[in-house]
């Protein structure tokens, strides 16, 4: 094997797991999932030749992913239902809810998430993940003013959702 599809593997293997959470954040069922897994792979593949090192290779991997995702989302989540999942750790503005309480809201929560647009769905997701707005703006390629701006629009909407829920 070749010293270039080795080291490809290797990021591979090192960065499965943001490939996958990727892949279960926009598809509900386990064979879509796949399949996207596997379209994330392919197109690192053919954007492997273009990576620099310069840059982290997390924040690459990333962005070619969600934009994969996207696009696989908009191609086929018109005709399936997609389903979001969040960890609960990463909802801060629950932790002082009694447990069912926190899991009714996450469940809420998880649903008026599945109803963003695919951009704003990814924004929200990498910032429940910890990224910071720079990183953000480097994966999904806009400027940290834009995503800023977006992340601000996007929490708003979601706690008047809240409001309107009697939440």
């Amino acid at each position: 094997m070749k010293a270039r599809e080795e080291d490809f593997l290797e990021l591979i293997k090192q960065h499965e797991r943001l490939i996958y959470k990727v892949s279960f954040n926009y598809c509900r069922y386990a064979k879509d999932r796949e399949d996207l897994v596997q379209e994330i792979i392919f197109q690192l593949w053919n954007s492997y030749p273009g990576f620099k090192p310069d840059f982290k290779v997390s924040t690459w991997m990333y962005k070619v992913a969600l934009n994969t995702a996207v696009s696989f989302y908009r191609k086929h989540g018109k005709k399936k239902e997609q389903e979001i999942a969040l960890d609960d750790s990463n909802i801060h503005s629950l932790q002082t809810a009694s447990t069912d309480s926190k899991d009714e809201q996450l469940k809420i929560l998880e649903g008026f998430i599945q109803e963003l647009e695919p951009v704003n769905k990814a924004l929200i997701i990498l910032q429940l993940e910890g990224e910071s707005i720079a990183s953000i703006a480097q994966i999904v390629g806009l400027s940290e003013t834009n995503v800023a701006t977006k992340l601000s629009r996007i929490k708003k909407s979601l706690a008047q959702k809240f409001k309107s829920q009697n939440i």
